[in-house]
C-alpha cells in the first residue's frame, strides 16, 4: 500500500512537470515512478546566500573573505571522499583555474576557484577527515578561505535559483 502511495505521489509529480504518463500500463507507471524516485534521491541541495560556479563550487563572501567549498550536488555525484590535496597558505589561485583536487571512491576530480584571491586558510582537518565534505559540504566541509582580490567575478556566478535550474538542465 505505501508503494501504491509513493508511486502515485511519484507520477502526479511527473504531471505536474509536464511529462506524459501511462494510466492504463502499470509497468509503463512503475518504470516511470522508478525513474522518478532516483531523481528524487538525488535532488542536492543548494543554499541562499552563496554563489555557485557552473563546476559546482560555492563562494560565500564575508567582507574581503571568501569561504568556497564544493555543493552538495557536486560531493553526491563524486561519492565517499578519501582524500583531499589542498593549496597552502599564500597561494594564488585564479577565477577558474584548478586548486584542489578530491580523490572519492569512484575517482579523482580537480576543484577550480570560483572568485580570484589568495589562499590565507586550508581546512585542516580535510586530511584526517575528508567525509567532512560529504557529511557537511556547505558547513564543515569547505576547502578554503581566501582574501578576494576581484569582488566584481561574484556577477559571473549563479545565485540559488539559477543553480537549482543549472542542475536540472544538467541532471542525467
Amino acid at each position: 500500500m505505501a508503494f501504491r502511495s509513493v508511486a502515485t505521489q511519484a507520477v502526479t509529480l511527473l504531471r505536474l512537470r509536464g511529462v506524459p504518463t501511462v494510466s492504463n500500463n502499470s509497468s509503463s507507471i512503475t518504470n516511470t515512478t522508478t525513474n522518478t524516485l532516483r531523481s528524487l534521491a538525488f535532488i542536492a541541495e543548494v543554499l541562499d546566500g552563496l554563489h555557485y560556479a557552473a563546476s559546482h563550487e560555492w563562494v560565500k563572501v564575508e567582507g574581503s573573505t571568501a569561504i568556497v567549498g564544493i555543493s552538495d550536488h557536486a560531493q553526491k555525484e563524486l561519492g565517499d571522499l578519501v582524500f583531499v590535496e589542498l593549496p597552502e597558505a599564500g597561494s594564488p589561485c585564479k577565477q577558474g583555474e584548478k586548486f584542489a583536487s578530491v580523490e572519492s571512491v569512484k575517482a579523482v576530480s580537480d576543484v577550480y576557484s570560483p572568485i580570484s584571491g589568495t589562499v590565507v586558510e586550508v581546512n585542516t582537518s580535510l586530511s584526517e577527515s575528508p567525509d567532512l565534505i560529504n557529511k557537511s559540504p556547505y558547513g564543515d566541509g569547505w576547502l578554503m578561505k581566501l582574501t578576494v582580490s576581484n569582488k566584481g567575478e561574484l556577477d559571473g556566478l549563479m545565485g540559488a535559483d539559477a543553480y537549482k535550474q543549472h542542475q536540472a538542465a544538467n541532471a542525467h
